[in-house]
């Protein structure tokens, strides 16, 4: 236990300037470690390189006695040459290594100490009833979080439990926290669940019974091929909440977040044979909303899958997405939202698209839906307004546009997404303060309008515009169902309704005339 140091140096050297270091090393074949978490390192020099032999091995101190080690290791540059527990390791330090019962032995073979440069070991002493590695594949993809065991905690000497699982798989896929109705809290009030990625030991999601209502609505996904999950369980000595555990099940699900290094996000969806589901969670930076650019890779036709987009990353029965398109033909070039949050939800037997999610600041370009049905556009850039339809009672979706201004060059298409798709056009330079109702129509060959302002009187000279698609050439029935037409006594004042039919060539094919209807009995 005691030493002594003699040193000596010679009173005949002159030099002014002396420096030596002293390094010490003491085997000792047990190291107890005396915390419950902590870091040690190898052995270091900060000068000259050295090489040493030592064998020892780690053991939690007499309090933790039945507890297991959990070590972490922090990157190094160090030319490693040590076992572990009888494995060799060079440069192929693991991520995490969990020990056996009676401790982990270390072999330093001629271990080269580099100058400046440490070995940094992190360690967790864990309870060992209740900590294990667990890996998952598709013939057991999921598994619970294992709680602490009350009865283990009667049997030892400390009233706290430390749980360690460690979960990787070799299928490369992410995982997904599993939480059902029945869970309604952990075990204790203290409790708390602590998720870790892998190598970085980040901490990438917390549980805690307070959250357990709020983590049921959102899906959440760790995009990791390791975890480490670190339960910790004070005694609170009340009674026990016996719920159902948290699972982790593998998933192809994902969650992106946007920023300003990493602006866009690619998604790609490939081809199935049979029924599949992806869930993707896109979350934008504050202040900017989410746009979604969608890109078939292949012919739609006869396609058999759904695509469900929502504003929230919530999910439950009141929740309604804000674009729902079942078996299309025709998808929409983009659809916006004017939130941070974004939910895609791909399922069926699937096609090849990929998606794209940038956010930007332009609030103006969003998708409109049944629960916020104004939108105004601007003509001094491009855009695209997503309009969904959610009641079936209704043969058609209508526009009703209170002006429009388009200048020279500038057009306003107007598209059905259905099995038979068909596209209204409106050419500028048009600058209308009324205008006719845009009707998406359901029937190709049959739909029906109401002019602006109806029912309503408009000034004399009032015209207004409706271009109608006649791609088969056939004849054109148009049926007044309600008119008003006002007259004087002087037939030459009267005020008719006038049908012009324009061709592409904007030439005059057609004219009809309405006249009011002139009674000299009942002016």
């Amino acid at each position: 236990n005691k030493f002594n140091i003699t040193l000596k140096l010679d009173p005949k050297d002159k030099t002014f300037k002396r420096s030596l270091q002293i390094i010490l090393y003491i085997n000792y074949p047990d190291v107890h470690l005396m915390r419950d978490s902590g870091s040690f390192e190898f052995p270091s020099n900060q000068d000259l390189a050295s090489i040493i032999n030592a064998e020892f091995t780690l053991r939690p101190s007499p309090q933790y006695f039945e507890r297991l080690i959990v070590l972490t290791f922090a990157a190094t540059k160090s030319n490693v040459k040590f076992t572990m527990d009888g494995i060799q390791y060079k440069t192929n330090l693991p991520d995490i290594y969990m020990g056996k019962i009676d401790g982990i032995t270390f072999k330093l073979n001629e271990f080269q100490v580099n100058p400046n440069e440490t070995i940094v070991i992190n360690y967790w002493l864990v309870t060992a009833s209740c900590s294990k590695e667990v890996e998952l594949n598709d013939k057991n993809p999921s598994a619970s979080i294992i709680y602490p065991n009350e009865q283990d905690r009667q049997n030892q000497l400390l009233t706290s439990m430390v749980c360690a699982q460690i979960f990787s798989n070799k299928v490369s896929k992410y995982y997904q926290l599993m939480i059902t109705d029945n869970t309604t809290a952990l075990p204790n009030p203290g409790d708390l669940i602590t998720i870790y990625n892998l190598p970085k030991m980040e901490v990438i999601q917390t549980i805690q019974s307070l959250f357990i209502p709020l983590l049921k609505t959102i899906n959440t996904f760790l995009e990791n091929d390791k975890i480490l999950i670190i339960y910790e369980s004070p005694y609170a000595g009340q009674t026990v909440n016996h719920t159902v555990p948290v699972e982790l099940a593998l998933t192809n699900n994902m969650s992106y977040i946007l920023n300003t290094v990493s602006s866009n996000q690619e998604i790609n969806i490939t081809k199935t044979n049979e029924e599949a589901k992806f869930i993707y969670n896109i979350y934008s930076a504050p202040g900017k909303n989410l746009i979604v650019y969608i890109d078939p890779q292949e012919k739609l036709d006869n396609n058999k899958m759904k695509i469900a987009i929502y504003d929230t990353d919530i999910y439950g029965p009141t929740i309604k997405p804000l674009v729902f398109l079942d078996q299309f033909d025709v998808l929409p070039s983009n659809i916006a939202v004017d939130k941070t949050k974004m939910r895609i939800e791909v399922w069926g037997i699937l096609s090849k698209i990929k998606f794209t999610v940038k956010h930007v600041d332009d609030k103006d370009c969003q998708t409109v839906s049944s629960y916020n049905p104004n939108f105004q556009l601007s003509s001094n850039r491009n855009c695209s307004w997503f309009i969904t339809r959610n009641d079936s009672n209704s043969e058609n979706t209508v526009l009703s546009p209170n002006s429009l201004v388009l200048p020279q060059g500038s057009s306003l298409r107007v598209t059905r997404l259905a099995a038979k798709s068909s596209t209204q056009i409106i050419k500028g330079p048009i600058h209308e303060s009324y205008l006719p109702d845009f009707v998406i129509i359901d029937d190709q060959h049959k739909f029906s309008f109401k002019s602006i302002n109806y029912p309503g009187f408009y000034p004399i000279g009032f015209e207004q515009h409706l271009p109608l698609m006649n791609m088969d050439n056939q004849t054109v029935l148009i049926t007044v169902n309600d008119i008003h037409l006002y007259g004087m006594l002087n037939q030459d004042n009267n005020h008719p309704l006038i049908f012009n039919h324009f061709r592409s060539s904007l030439v005059v094919s057609e004219r009809r005339k309405i006249e009011p209807i002139f009674d000299k009995r009942n002016r």
